[in-house]
């Protein structure tokens, strides 16, 4: 009997492999499997409940989507970019509460992950100097400590901890995957290419926002809330966001790729391309100033004068810096007053403005908690997650705004000090690459990212600007682009890898 039984098995399963892997069910008994479901779906549409029906329908699309992701990791990639940029659309298009879409993301992330993984192709670009590099060294250590902050006396949350590093990990995930996709020169310049197109597109909609207003969906959503409106209408102007999460998301981000933009035209040696950066470059500067995000110009300043200083040798670079100095001479000084230049202006009025003042003061105020706390208050503990998580928590109602500050008050000096230490190191590796490449195209591409991640940077003083989507990708991007770039001067690798997974 238990020989039949294994006969019996056997045969089950080779006849189960021939009909769903070999014929891929090109066979009448999937053709009769299909009928069957086909009727079942439909009945249950129509006679027990229409849920069913679409909850299959999307089901299936899921199972699809997760296969695609697995077979061919480059799809899944620039999918989980896309994603990552319309995830905040669906809630207020149905007029629903926030639903967890980004999680959606990281699970997208997983399965790419899961197939570049599975590939060995790519699987070999992950060697002794991808581990020993000390961008990658640091993100470990920041793993590490971001696991010692599941046992943080301070915490009260640890559902608050445990989102954070979840979402963490799947950062890791995406370094992981952008290091072994990354693989050629031609990679690297469609992955930019990529970025200019993306984020061009998300401004060019900022910009439709502010010359035609917001869609009726868009303006049902900001009127729901009487809170949401009053953070949206500032200074006579309503703050314009894009299909991103807020207005400060959005500025931040077309702010500081505008940097990269105006870099890659200055640098280039195509005409056609020149001007393209700079048309996109100007869509993005219109779109950051529709956001109201005074951040932004802070962001814009400083990219133009880490590039001025980066490259002050050079004789375009004392043009642009003279011409970027006049402009912005003229939008200070000029006679014309609408709600967009009133806030652009009072980013520079310094303590006369009201809200800088306020957050002088907050400053000031939790500075002997952070040397009384070396380790924080726990992750997720400050407004708006504390409130969540944490209401009773002494950081729940404090609004830490800047990004700096939040890893201070959350994580403690120890961890501002870690952070710190990373963001040096990124800076590090891009700006010692630019100096020690010699191709032209591969120079612009390092100084133009390390001009966009050095706006980041600025803007963590003021904002809480890396960790959102989608600009923590191109962040993370820009880190592997700084490590692998160099290693495709000279063509000493094969170019490589050129075939489709």
């Amino acid at each position: 009997m238990a020989s039949l039984a294994v006969q019996i098995g056997a045969s089950i399963k080779k006849w189960l492999h021939y009909q769903f892997i070999e014929k891929k069910l090109n066979t009448v008994f999937g053709f009769l499997l299909m009928a069957v479901w086909a009727v079942v779906f439909v009945y249950y549409l129509v006679f027990v409940n229409y849920l069913f029906a679409i909850g299959s329908v999307v089901l299936v699309m899921l199972i699809t989507l997760a296969v695609a992701c697995m077979l061919y990791p480059y799809f899944g990639y620039y999918f989980t970019i896309i994603l990552s940029c319309i995830i905040f659309s669906p809630d207020r298009i149905l007029g629903s509460a926030p639903m967890p879409l980004g999680m959606a993301v990281e699970l997208v992330t997983y399965f790419t992950f899961l197939g570049t993984v599975t590939k060995h192709q790519l699987k070999q670009e992950i060697d002794r100097s991808f581990w020993r590099h000390p961008i990658t060294v640091m993100l470990i250590i920041i793993l590490l400590y971001y696991t010692i902050q599941a046992v943080n006396p301070s915490l009260q949350s640890q559902l608050g901890w445990f989102n954070y590093y979840r979402k963490f990990i799947s950062f890791l995930a995406f370094f992981f995957i952008t290091y072994c996709l990354l693989n050629s020169k031609e990679r690297i310049r469609f992955f930019i290419n990529f970025w200019v197109v993306v984020v061009t597109l998300l401004a060019l909609y900022a910009c439709k926002q502010q010359i035609f207003g917001f869609a009726g969906w868009e303006m049902r959503w900001i009127m729901a809330d009487e809170k949401r409106l009053e953070l949206l209408f500032q200074t006579g102007m309503m703050r314009k966001f894009s299909i991103l999460a807020d207005p400060a998301a959005s500025g931040v981000l077309f702010a500081s790729f505008m940097v990269l933009l105006l870099i890659l035209g200055l640098r280039t040696s195509n005409m056609k391309k020149k001007w393209l950066y700079f048309a996109c470059a100007a869509i993005n500067l219109y779109a950051f100033m529709a956001s109201g995000t005074r951040t932004s110009n802070i962001i814009l300043l400083g990219g133009i004068l880490f590039y001025a200083i980066a490259t002050i040798n050079e004789k375009r670079t004392v043009r642009f810096v003279t011409a970027a100095a006049l402009g912005f001479v003229l939008l200070i000084s000029l006679p014309i007053h609408n709600p967009v230049l009133i806030r652009i202006r009072s980013t520079f009025e310094g303590s006369k403005d009201p809200s800088a003042a306020f957050r002088d003061m907050n400053r000031a105020r939790i500075q002997p908690y952070i040397y009384s706390h070396p380790i924080g208050g726990g992750i997720n503990t400050c407004i708006p997650e504390g409130l969540v998580y944490s209401p009773g928590h002494y950081l729940a109602s404090f609004p830490s705004d800047s990004g700096y500050l939040k890893i201070a008050v959350e994580q403690g000096w120890i961890g501002l000090a870690i952070a710190l230490t990373f963001y040096y190191l990124i800076m590090r590796t891009g700006i010692k690459n630019f100096y020690r490449a010699r191709a032209p195209e591969i120079r612009m591409w390092y100084i133009a990212l390390a001009g966009f991640v050095f706006g980041l940077l600025i803007g963590q003083f003021s904002q809480i600007v890396i960790g959102q989507y989608p600009t923590i990708f191109l962040f993370y991007g820009s880190a592997v682009v700084f490590i692998k770039l160099v290693k495709y001067e000279n063509g000493n690798r094969q170019q490589d890898n050129l075939q489709p997974l």
